[in-house]
């Protein structure tokens, strides 16, 4: 069975280690500062969905590409 590993995880900028980074995750933001990873299959499905109801809502064929750009980020950042 596959271990379940949360979506996005968030490390401190730690001076003293080697690589500059907390050796603690955590599953949200602990405080400001925090820098976020997320898991790649994660932001690809995320991606894909935001694509899928892109097309099928027929907002691919009436927004230029700074729109579509700007909705798509919008919506990869999850607001």
């Amino acid at each position: 069975m596959k271990a379940k590993a949360p979506e996005e995880i968030y490390l401190l900028p730690e001076v003293g280690n080697p690589d500059g980074l907390s050796i603690c995750w955590y599953d949200a933001p602990y405080r400001t500062g925090a820098i976020e990873y997320i898991r790649t299959d994660a932001f690809i499905e995320r991606a894909e969905e935001f694509i899928y109801s892109a097309l099928n809502d027929g907002i691919m064929g009436t927004a230029n590409i700074e729109d579509f750009m700007r909705l798509f980020k919008k919506y990869m950042k999850g607001k």
